[in-house]
C-alpha cells in the first residue's frame, strides 16, 4: 500500500463542461500501483471512481455545467490496499460566455438607456457601455 498519496500537478477547466487532471504517482508507491481511485464532489454530491490510468497520469471530466465548482482528491492502490489519498483541490469550469446588453426604458417621457453585463463572479472596471 502506497505510505505518499499522488499529487494532483494540474486541475484546470478549459472549456464550460470539462475538466483535465494531471496527476504525478506517489513518491513512495510500496509496490505496483494497480489503479487510482478519485474523489470528485460538486453540486453537494461525492462521486467515487476507480480508474486504471496505464501510466498516463491525465483524465478528463466531461458532461459539466458552466461555472461549476468541481472539488478532486485522489489516492494510488496496490494489490495490498488503498494508501492516503491527497488534498482536496478545486477549479470552476470556465462561464458559457460573457454577455452583454442594452435595455431601453421609458420612465416618465425620459428614456434611459441601461447596460447590462453579465459576468458570473467578475467585474472589470474598463468595462463599460457604448452610447
Amino acid at each position: 500500500m502506497p505510505s505518499t498519496p499522488p499529487e494532483i500537478v494540474t486541475l484546470e477547466s478549459n472549456d464550460p463542461y470539462g475538466v483535465l487532471i494531471r496527476m504525478a504517482p506517489p513518491v513512495r508507491p510500496n509496490g505496483r500501483i494497480t489503479a487510482y481511485t478519485f474523489y470528485i464532489a460538486f453540486d453537494n454530491e461525492t462521486v467515487t471512481t476507480q480508474v486504471d490510468l496505464s501510466g498516463f497520469g491525465i483524465l478528463t471530466l466531461g458532461g459539466l455545467y458552466p461555472y461549476q465548482l468541481v472539488m478532486v482528491r485522489v489516492s494510488a492502490n496496490t494489490s495490498v490496499g488503498e494508501g492516503p489519498r491527497s488534498a482536496w483541490d478545486e477549479v470552476r469550469t470556465q462561464p458559457s460566455g460573457n454577455f452583454n446588453f442594452t435595455l431601453n426604458v421609458n420612465l416618465d417621457c425620459i428614456r434611459v438607456s441601461l447596460c447590462v453585463f453579465l459576468m458570473p463572479f467578475s467585474s472589470r472596471s474598463s468595462d463599460r457601455c457604448a452610447g
